[in-house]
């Protein structure tokens, strides 16, 4: 079917990952359990070998998508000449709220609103990369695929065909007639028991999870949004917040690799990893919006992984989400990369570089925290006046900048400047 134009992916997730789901229905990018972990579904970096998990009208369709309001629940609308279909995603909050949802799961409500429509399931895992072998297997409750030590459960309501043996897809195809709706739930390592009435609920509990969460910082009377651009603006928040890690409140700068700069370029980055840089500006955005305690978590994190390195580093410009972490960077050799823009890369090399800049991001944001109401502790004014210290003996020396160039370290301006801004807030 070639490459899906990136804008036409629509993103969910439990804050935990964050898989992207395809105009055509396709989860075409999801990595278990983390947003840096390895993938099980790929095809957005190879469609042939990536894996994907598909559900779409069987034949010709026109497609569209949306999210229910304020929230990260997905909507896909599927309009055939036979009937409408609605393919709603969602990922509930591991914990649960209400239900006490313990697994990482991704949950798929297909209805029928209007007329009949056949449509396909194809479901297509490959571990590790595809890496490693993969089987698929049916069992009397769906699909079960192993790989890399790895499960994933498949619980449907479909009647995937019955080839017997392990295999590397399951395919079924299903007719649904107006206001009949079909599940399937597609949980990591763990198995919970599954029940359609459970998957509503646990869908109005997401709904409700995001719109308290956007509501929190929104005074309906007055929002500080107002305008052409409000809904953008909410929509830039929730995505934000889909990037923060609720154990380290580490802020992922993307939820994927590798998707070039330019088509067949080879400036190509894996952007799981938490920047100084882009936490900086994530927590002024917070604050912004009215989300002062993600800020301050963010604050916090920064904080601490300036602290973590000794006084002569200081900080690297960029971390794992879970400190600490394996950032090696390599490239897969065996994927052909977004519309064949090569190298694939895993893991980050700049997490290593001298990035002068990022202190003067850092600075800059806890400066503004604090017109927000932040405080700061007598052990963090310690771990400040460290980086400060350092900014007025560095600031001087060569370093990457923020393009993170490969070539040798020289001077930069915009590193320069951003020194300076450390320096002046800081005093």
């Amino acid at each position: 079917m070639g490459f899906t134009p990136i804008e036409d992916y629509g993103v969910i997730g439990n804050l935990e990952t964050c898989p992207l789901v395809g105009r055509d229905g396709s989860i075409d990018w999801c990595c278990f359990p983390h947003i840096e972990s390895s993938s099980v579904f790929a095809g957005i970096l190879d469609e042939e070998g990536g894996g994907h998990f598909a559900i779409r009208p069987s034949g010709e369709f026109e497609s569209s998508q949306e999210y229910v309001t304020r929230t990260n629940v997905l909507r896909t609308t599927f309009e055939t000449d036979s009937g409408t279909m609605v393919l709603t995603d969602f990922m509930p909050m591991v914990g649960g709220i209400e239900l006490g949802h313990t697994t990482s799961a991704i949950y798929r409500k297909v209805v029928c609103t209007e007329g009949e429509v056949e449509f396909d399931a194809e479901f297509e895992p490959r571990f590790d990369y595809d890496r490693v072998g993969t089987t698929v297997e049916r069992t009397s409750e769906g699909v079960l695929a192993r790989g890399n030590g790895e499960q994933l459960y498949l619980w449907n309501q479909a009647d995937f065909d019955s080839s017997e043996g392990e295999e590397e897809r399951a395919e079924a195809t299903e007719r649904l007639g107006t206001d009949e709706t079909m599940w399937f739930v597609l949980q990591y390592n763990d198995r919970e028991p599954i029940d359609a009435g459970d998957c509503a609920a646990l869908l109005r509990e997401t709904i409700d999870y995001w719109q308290e969460w956007t509501h929190q910082c929104l005074d309906e009377s007055g929002c500080p949004f107002e305008g052409p651009y409000h809904d953008d603006v909410i929509r830039s928040g929730l995505v934000l917040r889909l990037l923060m890690n609720p154990q380290t409140h580490a802020i992922a700068a993307a939820p994927t690799t590798s998707l070039p700069e330019e088509i067949g370029g080879v400036r190509n980055w894996d952007y799981r990893y938490a920047w100084i840089r882009d936490s900086a500006y994530t927590i002024q955005a917070l604050n912004e919006l009215g989300h002062q305690r993600e800020a301050r978590n963010g604050f916090d994190w920064s904080l601490t992984m300036c602290h973590k390195d000794d006084p002569g580093e200081i900080g690297h410009p960029l971390y794992g989400l879970h400190y600490p972490s394996e950032m090696v960077e390599e490239e897969l050799e065996h994927f052909t990369g977004y519309r064949h823009s090569k190298p694939v890369r895993v893991g980050n090399a700049a997490g290593d570089q001298e990035q002068l800049d990022t202190y003067g991001e850092l600075i800059t944001a806890i400066y503004t925290a604090t017109d927000y109401g932040a405080d700061i502790h007598e052990g963090e004014w310690e771990v400040l006046e460290e980086v400060i210290e350092h900014v007025s003996g560095a600031w001087t020396e060569t370093d990457s900048g923020i393009w993170e160039v490969r070539s040798e370290p020289t001077h930069v301006v915009h590193s320069k400047a951003l020194c300076w801004a450390a320096l002046d807030r800081g005093i």
